[in-house]
């Protein structure tokens, strides 16, 4: 919450991966938005007033949405077991004999 209270610009939320990670998932910014950086710098700047950072209740309430939000779609992975296996990048070990 300390660090939060630091923040001024738009900028600093983006240059910070976990700060930018909250923001764009708590207030539904789609991915590609994200990497055009004048489009990612007006949403973000439409949707949050900066100076709340300052205020710790609005930090706890930002912080809580963005786990629920984490908690849903680890949810929504859970129940898609055959999911994992589609996109799945490793090699699985196999039978080691």
């Amino acid at each position: 919450m300390k660090r939060a209270a630091t923040i001024a610009s738009v900028i600093q939320v983006l240059n910070d991966p976990t700060f930018r990670a909250v923001i764009l998932s708590t207030i539904d910014i789609p991915e590609p938005v994200s990497f055009q950086a004048s489009t990612r710098e007006q949403a973000i700047s439409s949707r949050i007033d900066l100076a709340k950072f300052g205020d710790p209740v609005f930090v706890d309430q930002l912080a809580h949405g963005y786990l629920i939000a984490e908690q849903q779609a680890t949810t929504e992975n859970a129940a898609t077991p055959g999911m994992d296996l589609l996109t799945r990048t490793e090699e699985p070990a196999g039978l080691i004999v």
